[in-house]
């Protein structure tokens, strides 16, 4: 049975009918906030905004194609402010618009729409995220904060050029998104920004609880550079937080270079302070409480510090222009207390895991005038870069009374430079006395490790089957005040009968191999002890302990080893305490070429066509196959539309004019490298403009075997034509085709006919083989 197929498709052909396309302009909303604030839209966005303020909440309504790239579009709600601040605000809500939709605190250098700034949002759909420009018409970076939406508190601190952006789920815990130094200048503009991401909508957003503070230090402290460092520092206050930025090359030697945030005080002091972080600049970057007799670079000092990698120490400088003094206080790190006491010309220093029970860590007599500068000092040992550090709980009173002195002891037992045998016991003694109170206890070490505590004299204790080794001995007595003093060190040598040293082999990696960075590199070796057992084996990188296994098979995985060459070596250690070392392997690791990323443009399909003003959905699959897709931008031939960081890489290009555009995607990588999807090719036209006067279909290709006749059907739009009755039907009768296969029929007075409406146009055929529909076309009457 043969099988009726009239037509594939038909065309309406309007021949009559006009289109007017109206253009409206919005005229630019009124702004009703109070002073200090003042609302305005940025970069002239199509859809103006406005913004309100009622019982504490700010109502933003904001158009805006996004605060991104290059240039921005969003209403501003803001005052202005001189130095340096901090502005918190509770996102109630944002209206999505887009998923970009979005609300946030801002600081921003300028009204230009390409200014600087540092920007802490919550968005409708893509969690909270601190954005920022670090200069005029630069490029916008983005960092990700936690996945949440509104209601959600954001915050900016800005100190000096520095920007931190916090989020929070109450406004009391906050978590750190990221920092950025940004080119803003002395007074900045501050305040809520708003943005709907859509160039033709706008988004309503909500803030409460909106804060602008100004940092500026309690009275009567300020703050000084000392000893001109290259970088200048700073200080922001915020509720007993000192943030402290830094530079200077140290505080040592004959001459200091350092921030000092300080108070004159006159007679005795007392100050305490907690240092909760501090930046690792170098290992000696420091910060702590001073107790200072002049702002002299060279003047007489008392400091106790904790630093960057070094612990914590009381430094001084006795008399001006002299070299200073070291002592060692606990090997620990921030967060941690220091304290300082002055008596008279004596001064003592402590540190304190608690701020409560505090460790002496050291005395000295340095004669200052009365009236000294107190406070908190900090550098970074380095004369390039600043360091960051967090102080909080500064206390400065006058002191109670002197500070304890510290006990006295020493080891009498065994004597210094003993010999022993392995295996047997050694006993070891000390003496210790305290001046102005008693001796708690006194703990015995050899090197780091403990061998007991003893808290009444005779102050001894038994060390029990010693190994063969030199060994360190000290002891620390222990004051009722929590003073503490460590004793002189004896040095044991403890010898054992004629040992044979264990042997060892590196067997991985071979010699000479080659790995692309970051790399993993396998290090195992064999080893054995003819007289004993092993111990362990150690694995280095030339004099660099990269890892210790106690068992066999002695293995280790150095993991992210970075380009470079390296000398890989095996040392065996056995239970005597010999050791001996494998040859030393060379390996060299490189960098891999970049990989471009992929892309590929998955919607629209090519050729697709559109109606004016169309709405395009664009979208993109991209992938990078040794590292990561940093962003997807969409250009209508060399336009730049939009860009998109995160999958899935989408964007919808709104109002877009009749014409024929070529549409592609770009995708960059984490290493600067792009490739470009293929283009494929979209059509724009004109909305029907009137009723059709004719129409035009392809003739069906049994139309001389089969077709009888063809019956142009109209239905209400929106219908199914394959269940809804039409509203009208004209009989076609079978014209002949053209030579080109098309039929034209003129049916003005049926088109006129129809009543004014939407309507779908069919033309369907019939004859011997059945009858047969082909899809809808809509037109206007």
């Amino acid at each position: 049975m043969q099988v009726c197929r009239p037509f594939r498709w038909i065309r309406i052909v309007l021949t009559a009918g006009v289109l007017s396309i109206l253009n409206v302009g919005l005229g630019l909303a009124q702004s009703s906030v109070p002073s200090p604030w003042t609302g305005r839209d940025i970069g002239s966005p199509a859809v103006a905004g406005s913004s309100s303020l009622n019982q504490g909440q700010f109502t933003v309504i904001a158009g805006g194609a996004d605060i991104w790239g290059q240039s921005d579009q969003f209403h501003f709600v803001y005052q202005q402010v001189s130095g340096d601040v901090d502005v918190i605000a509770r996102v109630d809500s944002v209206t999505q618009v887009h998923s970009w939709s979005k609300m946030g605190v801002m600081i921003r250098s300028s009204l230009a729409a390409n200014a600087a700034h540092g920007y802490a949002l919550v968005s409708a759909g893509k969690g909270t995220a601190f954005q920022n420009r670090a200069s005029v018409g630069a490029r916008s970076n983005n960092t990700y904060g936690p996945a949440a939406k509104a209601p959600y508190w954001v915050r900016l601190v800005r100190v000096g050029t520095k920007v931190t952006a916090y989020a929070s789920a109450d406004g009391n815990t906050w978590t750190t998104i990221n920092s950025a130094t940004i080119a803003l200048g002395t007074v900045a503009y501050v305040g809520l920004a708003t943005t709907s991401h859509n160039a033709s909508a706008a988004t309503t957003a909500k803030a409460s609880a909106v804060a602008v503070q100004p940092l500026s230090l309690p009275s009567p402290q300020k703050a000084t550079d000392i000893g001109n460092p290259a970088v200048a520092g700073s200080v922001a206050y915020s509720q007993g937080v000192y943030q402290q930025r830094a530079g200077g090359t140290d505080i040592w030697g004959t001459s200091d270079q350092f921030h000092f945030i300080y108070q004159p005080v006159n007679g005795d002091v007392e100050v305490i302070a907690r240092v909760r972080a501090l930046g690792a600049t170098d290992g000696w970057a420091k910060s702590g409480v001073m107790i200072r007799e002049t702002l002299s670079a060279n003047a007489r000092h008392a400091s106790a510090f904790a630093t960057a990698w070094q612990g914590y120490a009381f430094q001084r400088r006795v008399d001006p222009g002299n070299y200073s003094d070291h002592t060692a206080g606990p090997a620990a790190s921030t967060p941690g207390w220091v304290r300082l006491v002055r008596t008279g010309s004596q001064i003592d220093a402590y540190q304190s895991v608690d701020g409560v029970k505090w460790t002496a860590m050291g005395s000295d007599a340095i004669p200052m005038a009365a009236t000294v500068y107190v406070g908190i000092a900090t550098t970074s040992h380095n004369a390039t870069t600043p360091t960051d550090a967090m102080v909080d709980n500064l206390s400065i009173k006058a002191a109670s009374g002197p500070g304890n002195q510290l006990p006295q002891v020493s080891i009498t037992a065994p004597a210094n430079g003993a010999n022993a045998t392995a295996g047997g016991d050694i006993t070891v003694s000390a003496s210790a006395s305290d001046a102005d109170g008693t001796v708690a206890r006194v703990d015995f070490f050899a090197g780091s490790t403990p061998l007991g505590s003893v808290i009444s004299q005779p102050y001894t204790v038994t060390w029990s089957a010693v190994p063969a080794g030199t060994y360190t001995l000290t002891a620390v007595a222990v004051d009722n005040a929590g003073g503490s003093t460590t004793s002189a060190p004896v040095t044991v040598q403890v010898t054992a009968s004629a040992n044979k040293p264990p042997t060892v082999t590196l067997t991985a990696p071979a010699a000479g191999k080659t790995y692309t960075a970051p790399a993993s590199v396998a290090i195992t070796a064999t080893a054995a002890d003819s007289d004993g057992t092993v111990a362990r084996v150690e694995f280095y990188n030339g004099t660099t302990l990269l890892n210790s296994d106690t068992s066999a098979p002695y293995s280790f995985t150095w993991s992210s080893v970075p380009t470079g060459t390296y000398a890989i070596k095996a040392v065996a250690f056995d239970n005597a305490g010999a050791s001996a070392s494998s040859a030393t392997v060379t390996i060299t690791v490189g960098t891999a070429a970049n990989k471009p990323p992929t892309v590929t443009l998955t919607a629209p399909a090519a050729g697709a066509t559109y109606t004016a003003p169309a709405s395009v959905a664009i979208t993109a699959t991209a992938a990078d196959s040794d590292g990561t897709v940093a962003r997807v931008e969409f250009y209508s031939g060399t336009t730049l539309l939009n860009s998109d960081t995160t999958a899935p890489y989408a964007f919808t290009w709104s109002s877009v004019p009749t014409g024929t555009y070529a549409i592609k995607a770009v995708a960059y990588d984490n290493s600067g490298a792009s490739v470009s999807s293929a283009t494929r090719t979209i059509t724009v036209g004109a909305a029907p403009v009137g009723p059709p006067t004719g129409i035009v279909f392809q003739a069906s290709p049994d139309h001389a075997t089969l077709v009888t006749s063809y019956e142009l059907r109209v239905f209400a739009s929106g219908a199914n034509p394959a269940t809804a009755t039409p509203v009208a039907t004209s009989n076609l009768a079978k014209p002949t085709p053209a030579a080109n296969g098309d039929i034209t029929v003129d049916r003005s007075a049926f088109f006129s006919g129809l009543a004014a409406g939407n309507y779908l146009a069919a033309v369907r055929a019939s004859g011997s083989g059945g009858m047969s529909a082909n899809a809808t076309i809509a037109f206007t009457r």
